[in-house]
């Protein structure tokens, strides 16, 4: 509780069973390997995770968090700030993000199933080349998703599809001209 863990360069620290309330893991982006646990208030910034597993993560800072290449399986994130976060090439299994702040964040190349994304904020979040099998974004405040190749195997509400427009019609190939200018956009 409260207190700030800062491993030496290439320390990697195993985090099993554990619950840890208001923990700042810092250092040379550390390494962090993730196994039936609790992050409550922690401040995760740029702590690197190359696998997380049955955890849960409370109003936790991970800002430049990487979890690229990673596997994440049933992990919640409740009221998180992600931000700057690279998800390149992660495996999400039964993943729920609740309330969360999801910006700027590389997902290119993602494997998401059985994903949620209820009452959160995304802003230019790259989707480039996601593979996709029941994720539901019909929670989600705003969809501010980017490079979107491909939606099969998403849920979107209806009232959803407006925020999409330009960037299902940008997938397609289409060309937007704009009523106002007559440019295109």
């Amino acid at each position: 509780v409260g207190t700030v863990i800062e491993p030496g360069p290439g320390d990697r620290l195993d985090i099993t069973g554990a619950v840890l309330r208001d923990v700042v893991i810092t250092g040379d982006t550390p390494e962090v390997e993730v196994f039936r646990s609790s992050f409550e208030g922690c401040d995760l910034s740029r702590v690197r995770f190359p696998g997380v597993r049955a955890t849960r993560f409370a109003d936790c800072k991970l800002v430049g968090a990487d979890v690229s290449g990673a596997e994440l399986a049933d992990v919640v994130f409740e009221r998180c700030v992600l931000r700057f976060v690279n998800m390149r090439m992660t495996r999400l299994r039964r993943v729920a993000f609740v309330d969360c702040t999801l910006h700027e964040v590389d997902a290119f190349d993602l494997d998401a199933e059985d994903v949620s994304f209820s009452g959160c904020d995304l802003d230019e979040v790259d989707i480039d080349r996601m593979r996709a099998n029941r994720v539901d974004l019909r929670g989600a405040r705003r969809l501010g998703l980017d490079h979107i190749g491909s939606l099969a195997g998403c849920l979107v509400g209806e009232d959803q599809l407006h925020a999409l427009t330009y960037q299902l019609a940008f997938a397609a190939g289409l060309g937007v001209e704009r009523a106002d200018d007559g440019g295109e956009e």
